[in-house]
């Protein structure tokens, strides 16, 4: 079927035009600066507590909060203020950014196979 008066090819270079600044505004904003500086969000600890169970120790802004996982299934231990938390690890280093490298540190500091050297 043909629009009455549209040209397919009209229609056609429409909606290319409008995919190809689509993807220029995506690129766009790649570029821009994310939200830098320091990490409002992240995993601190890990403790392994049995196979498949272990206790998640979470920075959420200015909040730590100790999590149960297992399984399938969460439960909130307790909340703290992240001052609370830095005071009762002194020799810890800043709170880092989260993710796999960090949980891997520090689940194998708490099993003593580290390699890295502790901050002074």
């Amino acid at each position: 079927m043909d629009t009455p008066g549209v040209p397919w090819w009209q229609v056609v270079g429409g909606l290319a035009a409008v995919f190809g600044l689509l993807i220029v505004f995506l690129k766009f904003l790649a570029r821009l600066p994310q939200a830098g500086g320091n990490a409002r969000a992240g995993m601190l600890a890990v403790w392994a507590v049995g196979p498949r169970r272990e206790v998640q120790v979470l920075r959420l802004q200015d909040e730590v909060h100790y999590l149960y996982r297992q399984d399938n299934a969460l439960v909130h231990l307790r909340t703290e203020p992240l001052a609370a938390w830095q005071a009762s690890r002194p020799h810890a280093e800043p709170t880092p950014e989260g993710g796999l490298p960090s949980r891997l540190r520090d689940l194998l500091r708490s099993r003593g196979l580290s390699c890295l050297p502790r901050p002074r």
